[in-house]
């Protein structure tokens, strides 16, 4: 155990990130944090060395922490190891935003564990002065993730100071952002004749002209959401349209804005033919906020629907196409 005191010892440098109400390590043996109430614990496997910390042990839809120290000689020390090991826990991770903190790194994750999507805020360093390599994560159901804090909550609990990285392209942007920063109607629309040039939106439809395609997204301040699509194309003597709307409820969690759907219905005419379409189940809606290159106005980038009135994904199950919303 004296061991594994020391090399948790020599990683937690007494650094300024602070976050309200952690508390050192419950365990005794380190100098990591973690919320009041949490439970924590020590383990060693071989060479690998485990600290962990969870608010409610046993369940797994509880969030936690955790910090892996590999000496450098069973593995390459290389921050591709911050991915690597956690899909060893999980299994399948998607890679949602990635910064560099001086020499280390800083990585957001979207997993499945036990069965439920989770956020996951991942930290990479190597300390040559040891030899060891330290893989660290916070891991929490999406609510959870961004009423703990985060990435800012990992850093803290290591007493990292890597706030300025966190922020910087928008971790707090939503979070720090008034609602009426995000609620209101976002727009985009695309003309074939005059580009992205757009009239108006109009009773709950898009105008743009003559032939193109738009999005209507209206968020409102009880949370819920209404997305509308529309269509119009002439091509090979045949007149194409389509009309969608979708209904449901909208979350922020840090730089993401989820659309959570109940149902979308509508219908496409493609050379006089129409086809209604409904879905009780589409698919969750996500989109990244964003700032321009002056840094002045907020955007919503992501999957609207499809404007092929085609399916939403091709045969690899890839999204057709991603657009970005601006607020009118």
């Amino acid at each position: 155990m004296r061991l594994i005191l020391f090399l948790f010892l020599s990683y937690c440098l007494p650094l300024s990130a602070q976050v309200p109400g952690l508390v050192t390590d419950p365990s005794g043996h380190t100098q990591y944090r973690c919320p009041s109430g949490w439970t924590a614990q020590v383990q060693q496997q071989q060479q690998l060395f485990l600290w962990t910390a969870e608010a409610r042990p046993g369940d797994p839809e509880s969030p936690g922490l955790l910090v892996a120290a590999m000496p450098a000689t069973s593995v390459a020390p290389t921050p591709a190891l911050l991915q690597d090991f956690l899909q060893q826990l999980v299994g399948t991770v998607e890679v949602l935003r990635t910064e560099q903190a001086g020499a280390d790194q800083l990585q957001w994750f979207r997993a499945s564990i036990e069965g439920q999507q989770a956020k996951v805020a991942g930290y990479y360093t190597y300390d040559p002065s040891s030899g060891y390599v330290f893989c660290s994560y916070f891991s929490a159901l999406p609510a959870d993730f961004g009423r703990l804090g985060g990435m800012r909550l990992l850093c803290a609990s290591l007493s990292r100071d890597c706030a300025a990285y966190a922020e910087k392209t928008g971790d707090t942007l939503a979070q720090d952002s008034p609602a009426a920063a995000l609620t209101g109607n976002w727009m985009q629309v695309v003309s074939y004749q005059t580009g992205e040039v757009y009239e108006e939106p109009v009773s709950g439809k898009i105008s743009y002209g003559t032939y193109g395609y738009g999005h209507l997204l209206e968020l409102r301040q009880n949370g819920s959401y209404r997305l509308t699509y529309s269509y119009d194309n002439f091509t090979q003597g045949c007149e194409n349209k389509a009309a969608f709307t979708e209904e449901g409820r909208f979350e922020q969690q840090g730089q993401w804005l989820e659309l959570k759907p109940t149902a979308y219905d509508g219908a496409y005419v493609v050379c006089g033919q129409r086809t209604a379409k409904q879905k009780q189940q589409p698919p969750v809606r996500r989109f990244q906020l964003q700032l321009s290159a002056d840094g002045q106005t907020l955007r919503l980038h992501g999957q609207p629907f499809e404007y092929t009135i085609s399916l939403e994904y091709d045969a690899a199950n890839q999204p057709y196409f991603e657009e970005t919303f601006q607020k009118q």
